[in-house]
């Protein structure tokens, strides 16, 4: 089912505009939803997250998603790039919201036990 899925979308990519970003999300939002689901499971954190993922999915008329190639030495699915493609724009966007986590460096010199006790803290 999944690879009819996929060979019917990448035949219709191919020719670009509205239809094709339709058959897209009526394809693929499920797989979108699934992945952001891992990170947050506030409603309103999803929506902002998918927005992001599908704006950035449908630029330059779905560049992002045209970047896709099917290697016969390293089959994948589209819907398998696909979910990492968004596990890291979902990354991106969190980034840029939250900023990245990083740890003073006298912190990161410490013993495992005391680094501990300091992210407790």
């Amino acid at each position: 089912m999944e690879l009819h899925i996929d060979s019917a979308f990448l035949s219709r990519l191919d020719q670009g505009g509205e239809e094709a970003w339709s058959l897209f999300l009526t394809s693929y939002a499920d797989t979108l939803f699934r992945v952001i689901a891992l990170f947050t499971s506030n409603y309103d954190d999803r929506m902002d997250m998918f927005l992001f993922v599908c704006s950035h999915l449908k630029a330059d008329d779905m560049k992002k998603l045209r970047s896709f190639e099917f290697r016969p030495d390293a089959p994948c699915r589209f819907s398998t790039w696909l979910t990492v493609v968004v596990k890291n724009l979902v990354l991106d966007f969190i980034r840029a919201r939250d900023g990245r986590v990083r740890r003073f460096r006298t912190v990161g010199s410490l013993d495992e036990s005391d680094q501990l006790l300091f992210d407790y803290h």
